[in-house]
């Protein structure tokens, strides 16, 4: 894992990783969605705020679609749900979206923010 380098204006620190990892709609307008499939995405970098990832896959941009992610960071198994707000095409078929966590529903905050803290310690020891 490398700290990721450009934007310096972000409200979190990111680190760049490349892990894959599995996209599902949970919610749309506050009521549950049958699981219709898995989406594969391929995370770019991580924050305690959230993610980048790309995918080949259409996504809604919306406040009212919920999203639950799962991917494996540090060897554990980490699920975080919340929204897609920005989409990007990347190369034809090939999209890039910033995911926001949803705080509220942070079921690996803790080890997620400690694995987070030491990786920036880390990076700032290195320089």
């Amino acid at each position: 894992m490398q700290p990721k380098n450009g934007s310096q204006n972000r409200k979190y620190e990111r680190l760049e990783i490349s892990v894959k990892g599995i996209l599902t709609i949970r919610k749309i307008q506050g009521q549950p969605v049958e699981n219709k499939g898995n989406i594969t995405i391929h995370v770019q970098d991580v924050s305690t705020g959230g993610i980048f990832f790309q995918s080949n896959a259409q996504l809604p941009v919306s406040p009212v679609v919920l999203y639950e992610v799962v991917f494996i960071l540090d060897e554990r198994r980490v699920a975080f749900k919340g929204t897609i707000q920005r989409k990007t095409t990347i190369q034809m078929g090939v999209f890039g979206y910033g995911f926001s966590f949803d705080h509220d529903s942070y079921q690996d905050f803790n080890f997620f923010y400690t694995f987070m803290q030491k990786k920036i310690v880390s990076k700032k020891q290195s320089k």
